[in-house]
């Protein structure tokens, strides 16, 4: 079977605790993927537990910001 995305879930404090990291990954494997050096997308998730949904990095990321902008 052919992969075409990898989805890598994790718990919230996880996420939080090792943002920086996980940035650079996330960074690291677009980029491979938009060379061709990937052949499918990483995509990281979190859990948006208000709305018993996943949230993807990106939008994780830009919550962050609002919070802290607002703080």
């Amino acid at each position: 079977i052919p992969l075409r995305e990898l989805w890598i879930v994790m718990e919230n404090i996880t996420m939080l605790r090792h943002l920086g990291e996980i940035q650079a990954l996330y960074d690291l494997y677009k980029r491979q993927y938009d060379e061709g050096e990937l052949t499918f997308k990483v995509k990281f998730f979190a859990l948006n537990l208000k709305d018993r949904k996943l949230i993807g990095i990106e939008e994780l990321i830009a919550h962050l910001r609002r919070i802290l902008k607002e703080w």
